[in-house]
This record gives C-alpha cells, sequence and structure tokens, in this order.
C-alpha cells in the first residue's frame, strides 16, 4: 500500500520552487521521500527536461532548462527554521543546495538540483 504524500509536502515544494529563476519558462519537479528510521522527511527539486517545440531537425528533443539565479536566502525563510545549508555535489556528481531544518513541526531535508534527475516523471509544480 502506497503512503499518502502530507499536505504540506506540495505547499513547501512550490514555495521553493517560486525562489528559482529560469533562462526560458520551465517547470519544477519534485520527488518525497517518506520519513527515514529518524523521522526526517526528504524533498527532491529538480528543473523538469523541456520539450523543443518547433519546426525543424530538434522537434520534439528534450532539453535541460538552465537555471539563471537561486535566492538562496529567500528559500531557506520558506523553512521554519533551517540548521544547515549546504552546497554540493550528490554522489551522481549532480550540483545541489541542501536545506535542514524544521517545516510545521516535521524535520526536512530539502535538496534542489540544478540539473534534471535522471527518470524523474513524479509530481510537478508549475
Amino acid at each position: 500500500m502506497a503512503k499518502e504524500i502530507p499536505d504540506w509536502v506540495p505547499a513547501l515544494s512550490e514555495a521553493i520552487a517560486h525562489t528559482i529563476e529560469f533562462s526560458a519558462t520551465a517547470s519544477v519537479g519534485w520527488l518525497y521521500e517518506q520519513p527515514d528510521e529518524e523521522g526526517v522527511h526528504t524533498i527532491l527539486l529538480y528543473p523538469e527536461p523541456m520539450e523543443i517545440q518547433e519546426a525543424g531537425p530538434n522537434d520534439g528533443e528534450l532539453i535541460e532548462p538552465q537555471v539563471n539565479s537561486i535566492d538562496i536566502l529567500e528559500a531557506q525563510k520558506k523553512l521554519d527554521e533551517v540548521t544547515s545549508v549546504i552546497l554540493g555535489f550528490d554522489p551522481e556528481g549532480r550540483t545541489a543546495i541542501s536545506f535542514e531544518g524544521q517545516y510545521q513541526g516535521q524535520a526536512v531535508n530539502v535538496h534542489l538540483f540544478l540539473g534534471s534527475l535522471p527518470d524523474s516523471t513524479e509530481d510537478e509544480i508549475q
């Protein structure tokens, strides 16, 4: 039986997604992981691949949207309490900004990736 996503997860994901500026119209997708053994909820945010829609040889090709900027201070403000902000790389070499803290009484880790995740087809925030 699949576990339900808490109501606060989409709200927090969308709030942080609004701190990202892209070079073109793009959307931010998210994945949610159930709490680990310590009760920490994990949210992965990432730019969703975009499909080129123009006549020509590249029509239908998927491309990765370019992130122009992220307001890290504003993203931190979306959490009720921040205990850590880390800019680094995950084991696959993807650049990420991670926020650890509390949101609505829940321990959370939010990982904001600057590139698309492989096979990322879960929920979407526009």
